[in-house]
């Protein structure tokens, strides 16, 4: 593929993303420059900031939700194994553990090389991400304060 069609793809990934924000009346900001944007999103208990990227040169979308609190040094082993254990039960996405940061980010990726994504797409991206996320983040908080262990996990 061509840069300039890379290019192309991109812009029009981005702009149909907007559309959808747009489209449901999302409240977000965007750096037009990069493809991104970014918007925080509250569930049933912590408030979540979301980034959404269009990655020109490798041609993916991406969601990033970084969570807010750090894994101490001492909680990063019971942090990354929570972190296998959701992965291994969640259909879409990951959550990353930053082990010099002690940080912890979930991440959905999607191709859009071969791909058109329509605005329905992103809705539907947005929803499953804040449902994973909300479903999990406030037990990596319990976690990295030690009011849960990572055994927990095996029960949620």
């Amino acid at each position: 593929m061509t840069d300039e069609m890379k290019k192309y793809k991109a812009q029009q990934a981005f702009e149909t993303l907007c559309a959808s924000l747009d489209k449901d009346d999302w409240k977000y900001g965007k750096k037009e420059e990069d493809y991104i944007v970014y918007y925080n999103e509250t569930g049933d208990d912590l408030t979540m900031q979301c980034l959404i990227a269009i990655d020109e040169s490798r041609q993916v979308v991406r969601f990033l939700s970084t969570l807010p609190m750090v894994f101490s040094e001492d909680k990063l082993v019971e942090g990354a194994v929570a972190c296998c254990i959701v992965n291994s039960t969640i259909a879409y996405g990951s959550f990353d553990l930053s082990i010099p940061e002690g940080k912890l980010t979930y991440r959905m990726t999607y191709s859009i090389k071969d791909s058109i994504m329509g605005q329905d797409f992103y809705r539907q991206m947005r929803c499953l991400a804040t449902t994973v996320l909300d479903k999990y983040n406030d037990k990596f908080v319990a976690l990295s304060e030690g009011r849960m262990k990572a055994t927990d996990f095996f029960n949620i």
